[in-house]
């Protein structure tokens, strides 16, 4: 039971749902306390509560349901009056909730101008396969695909949690010109390389533009990233229908042939109504096979990333580590010359470690962060 409402809440994070506090699991068990509701958010909108009521019960399922719900319109159980209650949603593990017995529950609470949205078990099924696969994977230890499409959040937070990299989630300051560069060419055409040396920013620009421009335009932003398994299927399930799509690919350089190809054929398909606009990013020592290998297919633009000034370095710093002594910033210029990547590890060691002589020079900046690994 305290294992489905760790679950359930995580979908309704992942819903927009913010602010949650759950009443009813013992904190480090799965197991679950008594208390009304078990699950509660406060919407700062309209000002209102939205109680979760959840149950693993499979006898007697109706009466609960009923009991649960005339329990968070109690204020004397909760402390709320049914005016600043919102909505209440219901989660269960049952197929088997008549028409009649939703009706009844419902009415319950609309008749009160509260809404009420129940998910069964068949609904959880079907959410999990379509729309939450890493809480899928978390939480119930089914891969539904191979891990290599995502959407920007969770694309996100897995570039974060390798610790081979710097923080993506950073400010985004000075690529201005690269991001209206990218859009100049998506005019024309369909496919965008961003190229540069390891570690200038290309993977920032480029979810910056794509989340800005799948807003934009109305796309579905798909973030893809090779791990080595076939894709086929992957894009066949997320590209499901006709319909307008950005995909971006980080270190497409790293994508073998076919697989590539799987992904540059969406781009044309538009008489069967996909309009479809590829961004990717390649290091540039390896970008000539892989414009070898997108010309073969279809026609594209290059759009290439240079190293950061000095000052845009510094900016970067104090924004990110509150680093103001110019000591730290002539160290850091000089390890990084330019390059985001190892400026910013340079800014995040010397910050935690409140030292200068954390960072003396490059080798010491990688054994620092790269040292367990490898070790």
């Amino acid at each position: 039971a305290g294992s489905f409402q760790i679950m359930c809440d995580a979908i309704l994070a992942k819903e927009g749902y913010t602010n949650i506090l759950s009443l009813g699991t013992q904190v480090g068990t799965q197991k679950t306390t008594r208390g009304t509701p078990d699950t509660y958010f406060f919407d700062n909108d309209n000002k209102k509560y939205i109680f979760v009521e959840y149950t693993t019960q499979q006898t007697g399922l109706v009466t609960k349901i009923k009991d649960d719900v005339k329990k968070c319109l109690d204020v004397s159980k909760t402390g709320i009056s049914t005016d600043d209650i919102s909505e209440i949603i219901y989660f269960h593990t049952s197929s088997n909730i008549q028409p009649k017995d939703d009706n009844d529950i419902r009415n319950m609470c609309e008749n009160l101008g509260i809404a009420f949205r129940m998910y069964g078990i068949d609904q959880l099924a079907g959410d999990l396969y379509l729309k939450h696969k890493k809480i899928a994977k978390d939480m119930l230890g089914i891969s539904i695909d191979t891990d290599q499409i995502k959407n920007l959040d969770d694309f996100i937070k897995a570039y974060n949690e390798n610790t081979l990299v710097a923080p993506i989630n950073t400010a985004f300051l000075y690529r201005e010109k690269e991001l209206s560069d990218i859009e100049d060419a998506f005019k024309t055409k369909d496919v965008i390389i961003v190229s540069g040396s390891p570690g200038v920013g290309k993977t920032k620009i480029c979810i910056h533009f794509a989340e800005q421009f799948s807003q934009k335009d109305s796309r579905k932003l798909l973030c893809v990233r090779d791990n080595a398994l076939p894709i086929y299927d992957d894009l066949k399930f997320y590209i499901d229908s006709p319909g307008k799509y950005i995909v971006f690919v980080d270190d497409a350089n790293q994508l073998n042939g076919p697989k590539l190809k799987h992904i540059l054929q969406y781009t044309l398909m538009k008489e069967d109504g996909y309009d479809v606009k590829i961004l990717v990013s390649a290091r540039d020592y390896a970008t000539e096979k892989l414009k070898h290998d997108i010309s073969s297919i279809t026609s594209f633009a290059e759009i290439r990333v240079e190293t950061f000034k000095k000052e845009e370095i510094e900016t970067l710093l104090e924004q990110e580590f509150s680093i103001r002594n110019p000591l730290y910033f002539e160290r850091i210029n000089r390890i990084s010359q330019g390059n985001a990547r190892l400026a910013m590890l340079a800014g995040k060691i010397s910050s935690d470690a409140n030292r200068l002589d954390s960072i003396n020079d490059v080798s010491q900046l990688y054994d620092e962060y790269y040292g367990a690994v490898v070790r």
